[in-house]
């Protein structure tokens, strides 16, 4: 039970004041009313000297008002309806002890009375006006607070509860002998003493039976006058009714027509007056009107005038905010540029060299030659003399094969494609990209101006649709302002595989401002997030942000059903590329510890991670370095499950490479994988920093592998068509 108020409750809330009048009118006119005060009187007159009766819906008191005269019954009374009760207590205001005796309840709350309080309880045309999924609650609590029974004038018997009409928000009909039957309790019906409506009674104890309770002839003598006068009480209604119809019809006609005629008389008189106070002053509103007119025609102009200046003010303050987001964007690009500089290895070593005045003197002598070299340089034919580790012979050796490479793959693209750019030694992003995009380019670090222009003129030539930085390196900012130089209708855009995290790292934050202000110079028209968080936060700042869905596909038929070798030890997999914090090796070692007859392979581990596992009686083995990929996922294939729980990630190609090879893999809560499938319960540890967490789930996946493998194809069948469709978009740059 709850204090929600619905529709029907509500409506019985705010209507009770005028209810006594329309039952009056109806007692005047129908039996049923009479007959039922009779049968309550007679109900209640057996009873001994103090017998305690509650009317459930006592209304606006109608049963109170003459069976408070019954003396040796004490009679109390609940309405949901103040407006009911306000009714009651001007009717009964001079009943003062009887008014103590009532009380207003909320809906469907407990009643406040004990168990057992009254002898009887009885309700009377109450339960019409009650949902049929309240019902049961109430019937339960008339049932506590009643010693002896209850009973019930309500509607005929019927098996079925229904909505009888709409009137009051809700009048149903109930099945009151299967709703006790619900309660485990038997309701009777007593002989019919009128036709609309049964007297139902539920025996609650051993006194007052069903026989000793109903006076069977008066009951059968009440139906009967009541299947006589009704008939003769209906048809007189009727003709009474239509006649007085017609009558209300004349009346009100003939009403409506005198207020019309007065109110015409009205406005007569008020339209001849308006009339002689419109033509005095029609003169002097056409003056002013000329003068307005003129005063108007003036105004427009200053308008114009005005208008015209606050667009051109307008204009001028947008291109101060294009440039003001310039500059503030190339500050912060040189600020960081400046920070590498300054913390680079030769910046320190030239800054240690300054300060040295020894050294410094020492190298007076080899200062003046290099001086005397370039005077001599600037005399000859404009050779310049340059001083390296390499000589410029090796160094075009090197370079020549390096762009020779770049161009034989470019040769193999077809004209007219989606080219994708990436750094060849960023061993994660490089195969991402792979997976992702048909035609790639392997472009490393670039700090030449010089091969940033041959690069230029090399991708130029073949006529590319659009350029993907996947990843972004030192030199792609300047190669992609080159590009958008050279042809200023080619799409150039961005992939970044990082998230917020990564902002910490001063390289990450130099690429991140090359990037913002790229876009702010709308040379980028496309930026994609391999993280949906990132493109949902970067397309809510207004840039031209795409989410990247991550796939892995590779072609070896390792995926097989699960058979694990009696006794063999359990082989789990701990790949953290990196021994940083948030990689969180040391707590995934912990939970191999509580997994008994196991063993660990690592790669790659630092002797920091090998003592803690040794500490800890950990069978440990693996790699202090990386190893190629193809090694790396031969040896997570031949695992019985592979962890990588770290606590921040964008998204993670190695869980999905491990489920490739057919081995499942735990990971943090910190990617878009397996949201809405079955494999999110399985593989993903929602607390990382909890050791016994990952170990109950290491046991659960080993237990139910082949599932989560048969889990992973449907789930991968899915992914590939999400990523396939994004790509697409982020290509085409539409979402």
């Amino acid at each position: 039970m709850t204090s929600q108020i619905y529709e029907n409750e509500s409506w019985w809330q705010q209507n009770g004041l005028g209810w006594a009048d329309e039952v009056e009118k109806r007692r005047s006119l129908q039996p049923l009313y009479g007959i039922q005060e009779v049968v309550l009187s007679s109900f209640f007159s057996k009873m001994q000297k103090h017998t305690k009766v509650l009317e459930f819906g006592v209304g606006f008191g109608r049963h109170a008002e003459y069976l408070d005269e019954i003396s040796n019954i004490e009679f109390y009374g609940v309405d949901q309806s103040p407006t009911m009760l306000e009714s009651l207590k001007l009717r009964l205001q001079h009943k003062s002890d009887l008014l103590n005796r009532i009380s207003l309840i909320e809906p469907r709350t407990k009643l406040p009375f004990p168990d057992g309080f009254f002898d009887f309880v009885f309700t009377v045309s109450v339960l019409i006006h009650i949902r049929p999924d309240h019902l049961g609650g109430i019937l339960s609590e008339l049932t506590r607070v009643s010693k002896n029974g209850i009973i019930h004038f309500e509607n005929n018997f019927t098996s079925n509860s229904e909505l009888k009409f709409p009137d009051h928000n809700g009048c149903w009909q109930h099945s009151i002998v299967q709703e006790y039957e619900k309660l485990g309790l038997a309701c009777d019906l007593m002989t019919k003493a009128a036709d609309e409506q049964d007297i139902y009674y539920t025996h609650l104890s051993g006194e007052w039976d069903k026989a000793k309770l109903e006076s069977n002839v008066m009951f059968s003598r009440l139906h009967n006058m009541d299947q006589r006068i009704r008939p003769s009480i209906l048809s007189f209604e009727g003709e009474i009714g239509w006649r007085t119809e017609e009558l209300k019809v004349r009346i009100e006609k003939e009403f409506q027509t005198q207020i019309e005629i007065d109110s015409l008389k009205k406005n007569y008189e008020e339209e001849h007056k308006a009339k002689e106070i419109l033509e005095k002053y029609s003169k002097d509103l056409q003056i002013t009107v000329f003068q307005l007119n003129d005063e108007v025609k003036s105004s427009n102009e200053k308008l114009t005038e005005f208008r015209y200046q606050i667009d051109n003010e307008r204009l001028l303050n947008e291109q101060l905010k294009i440039e003001f987001d310039k500059l503030r964007s190339q500050g912060i690009y040189l600020e960081s540029r400046l920070h590498e500089i300054e913390n680079s290895l030769a910046w320190r070593l030239i800054t240690k060299l300054r300060g040295m005045d020894s050294f410094y003197r020492m190298s007076k002598p080899l200062r003046k030659i290099i001086h005397a070299v370039r005077r001599k340089s600037s005399r000859d034919s404009g050779k310049s003399v340059v001083i390296a580790p390499f000589s410029s012979h090796q160094e075009n050796i090197i370079a020549e094969k390096k762009n020779n490479d770049l161009r034989d793959i470019l040769s193999e693209i077809p004209l007219k494609s989606h080219i994708s750019i990436y750094h060849p030694e960023w061993l994660g992003v490089s195969h991402s990209t792979k997976e992702l995009f048909p035609f790639t380019l392997p472009i490393k670090e670039l700090h030449d101006i010089e091969e940033v222009s041959y690069l230029t003129k090399l991708i130029y030539e073949r006529e590319p649709l659009s350029i993907t930085y996947s990843g972004f390196a030192i030199g792609y900012f300047q190669l992609a302002k080159s590009l958008k130089k050279l042809n200023p209708n080619i799409s150039l855009k961005v992939l970044w595989h990082g998230n917020t995290t990564h902002m910490y790292e001063d390289y990450s934050w130099g690429r991140y401002q090359e990037i913002i202000q790229l876009c702010n110079e709308g040379i980028l028209d496309g930026w994609g997030f391999a993280k949906e968080s990132m493109a949902a936060l970067y397309a809510h700042k207004g840039y031209p942000s795409f989410f990247i869905n991550n796939t892995v596909n590779i072609d070896l038929e390792r995926v097989k059903k699960y058979k694990k070798i009696q006794n063999e030890r359990i082989r789990i997999g701990v790949y953290a590329s990196g021994n940083t914090w948030n990689k969180n090796a040391f707590t995934q070692l912990a939970a191999v510890g509580l997994i008994d007859n196991s063993q660990v392979n690592a790669i790659p581990y630092t002797s920091r991670m090998k003592a803690f596992a040794e500490q800890l009686n950990i069978d440990f083995q693996g790699r202090e370095s990386a190893v190629s990929r193809d090694e790396l996922l031969s040896i997570m294939g031949d695992n019985d499950i592979n962890l990588y729980v770290t606590f921040s990630e964008c998204a993670p190609l190695l869980p999905l490479e491990s489920m490739e090879m057919g081995v499942p893999c735990l990971t943090g809560p910190n990617h878009h994988y397996y949201k809405g499938s079955e494999l999110e319960s399985f593989l993903i540890v929602n607390e990382p920093d909890n050791p016994v967490e990952i170990a109950r789930k290491i046991e659960n996946v080993i237990k139910n592998r082949d599932l989560i493998m048969d889990l992973y194809q449907v789930w991968k069948k899915q992914n590939n068509e999400k990523s396939k469709q994004s790509i697409m978009e982020f290509l085409e740059g539409a979402h």
